[in-house]
C-alpha cells in the first residue's frame, strides 16, 4: 500500500474517532441537563408540596376523633393528647401525644392516624380492665392482669378477687405494684391469667398469696379452694374448672376443695 493510501486511511479512522467522541460529548450534555431539569422541577415541586403542607390553612386540623374507649371519656383523651383544632396536621408529633396519652393510667395502647380528608386525627385507644383490687391501708386500689395500678377505690372493686397477703405501703397510679417478694407477684400474674382464660376470674372473691406455699382462694363465695405450692398451678386450675364444669359438685356445693396434690382434688363439705 502506498505512503499517500495509508496517510488518508488514518485521516478516516481519526475523523470518525472525533466524530464518536463529539457525539458522545453531546449525549453526556444531554443527559446532564435532563437530570439538572428533573432534579430542579423535583426540588421546585417537592417545595411546593410543603408549603402547601405546613405554609397553608388547607391542612388544619378541623376535627379530633376517639375510638374504643369505655370507661374513659374522650374528652379526657382529647385534651390530654395536646393536639389543637387549628394546628396544621403534619406539625403533630405523634411521638410526643403517645407519650402524652401514656399518663392515663387506664389505656394500655393508642394508635395516632392523620386524615387528609377532612384533616384530622384519629385516636384508637386500647384500655386496661381493672382484673382484682387490694386494700392499702383504709382504701383499695384496683389493679389489670399485669398488676398495672388503675386507680383508687374508696370501696372494694365489684366483680374481681381481692388479693390478699401483699405488703403494700405505696403504690404509683399508672404504675405496676412494687413488691418486695417477686415471687408474690408472679404468683399473682399467674393466678390473674389463668382464671381469666379459663373464665373463673369473674366468680373468684379472694386470691390469698401470703403464704407461697399455701396458695388458696375463695370461689363464688362458698368454696375455699387450697393450691398448695405454685407448682402445677396452671393444671390444678384446670381441674378444678373441670370440677365445677362437670357433675360432681352442684350449685350448692359449699366447703373446700383440695389442690394440693398434683392431678388430684378432694372436696370436704
Amino acid at each position: 500500500m502506498s505512503k499517500v493510501r495509508k496517510r488518508n486511511k488514518v485521516r478516516k479512522e481519526n475523523y470518525e474517532d472525533i466524530v464518536m467522541r463529539h457525539n458522545m460529548r453531546k449525549r453526556r450534555r444531554r443527559r446532564t441537563s435532563k437530570i439538572r431539569l428533573t432534579m430542579l422541577l423535583f426540588v421546585l415541586l417537592t417545595a411546593g408540596m410543603l408549603s402547601l403542607m405546613f405554609l397553608t390553612p388547607l391542612f388544619n386540623v378541623k376535627g379530633i376523633s376517639v375510638y374504643g374507649n369505655n370507661k374513659v371519656q374522650s374528652d379526657l383523651i382529647i385534651s390530654q393528647s395536646g393536639i389543637e383544632l387549628g394546628e396544621n396536621l403534619f406539625k403533630v408529633n405523634i411521638r410526643q401525644v403517645k407519650k402524652n396519652l401514656s399518663s392515663i393510667a387506664y389505656l394500655n395502647d393508642f394508635q395516632i392516624k392523620r386524615m387528609l380528608y377532612p384533616p384530622s386525627v384519629r385516636i384508637t385507644v386500647t384500655e386496661c380492665t381493672v382484673s382484682a383490687y387490694a386494700k392499702v391501708n383504709s382504701s383499695y386500689i384496683a389493679i389489670d392482669k399485669n398488676c398495672k395500678v388503675l386507680e383508687e377505690l374508696s370501696e372494694p372493686a365489684a366483680g374481681v378477687p381481692e388479693i390478699v397477703g401483699l405488703s403494700l405501703q405505696k403504690y404509683s397510679i399508672g404504675s405496676k405494684l412494687e413488691i418486695d417478694e417477686s415471687d408474690k407477684f408472679d404468683i399473682i400474674l399467674l393466678c390473674i391469667d389463668e382464671m381469666t382464660n379459663r373464665g373463673l376470674i369473674q366468680r373468684v372473691n379472694r386470691i390469698s398469696v401470703e403464704n407461697t406455699t399455701d396458695i388458696f382462694f375463695r370461689y363464688d363465695d362458698r368454696l375455699n379452694v387450697l393450691c398448695g405450692s405454685v407448682l402445677d398451678l396452671d393444671k390444678k386450675l384446670r381441674l378444678f374448672d373441670e370440677i365445677i364444669r362437670g357433675n360432681r359438685l352442684t350449685d350448692n356445693s359449699r366447703g373446700t376443695v383440695d389442690l394440693s396434690v398434683s392431678g388430684k382434688a378432694v372436696y370436704t363439705p
